[in-house]
């Protein structure tokens, strides 16, 4: 009689053992994966927020460049100076508008820059004088702010927390600077100093 013809191939068990290997490299595999695609999440998230700010700070900076002494009055009639600030926000009178060859238009903008909700909004008005807020655009909004402050430098030297400083307000005198400073939280503390023609 021939003996019984052997048959090659895996066990049971060593078909499970090779299963339970297969898992464990998948979920390593997968929990790197999930790593990786979450930092780059975050470093999209952080390219964002530091080209929005960015873009903003340029914007703050060229407003400040073209301030100027020119008051308004809102739509009520109520005389507003050209420049005022707090803490939390600020707006101004500006004269650098870029104009379209052939259009008679008025160089002059109105901007004020608020902090609400841990954002802060640029927001812009074509009109001066009888400008009603409704009407204003925005321009650009930066989210996720958990704390602002501007500061004002005075002729004298001191940094006052409003403009305009109580000796300024006769003159409508520009401030000398502007010290803006926020707390970001991917980026942590930002200070920038905004110098004023």
């Amino acid at each position: 009689m021939s003996p019984a013809p052997i048959h090659k191939g895996f066990t049971l068990i060593e078909m499970l053992m090779a299963l339970a290997v297969l898992s464990i490299v998948l979920a390593i595999g997968y929990g790197s994966l999930s790593n990786l695609l979450q930092q780059q999440l975050k470093l999209t998230a952080n390219h964002q927020q530091i080209t929005d700010l960015r873009l903003m700070t340029q914007l703050i900076s060229t407003d400040f460049a073209f301030a100027n002494r020119r008051s308004i009055r809102n739509e009520y009639g109520n005389r507003l100076v050209a420049f005022s600030g707090n803490l939390a926000g600020l707006s101004l009178s500006t004269s650098g508008r870029r104009m379209m060859p052939g259009l008679r238009q008025s160089r002059l903008h109105y901007i004020e820059y608020e902090f609400e909700n841990n954002s802060l909004s640029r927001y812009v008005s074509d009109q001066l004088d009888g400008f009603r807020k409704a009407e204003q655009s925005l321009s650009i909004h930066l989210r996720d702010i958990d704390d602002l402050k501007w500061q004002f430098l005075s002729a004298t030297g001191v940094w006052e927390n409003s403009w305009p400083a109580a000796a300024e307000y006769s003159n409508e005198g520009l401030p000398v600077a502007v010290k803006l400073q926020m707390t970001v939280p991917r980026l942590g503390f930002i200070e920038q100093l905004f110098l004023i023609p």
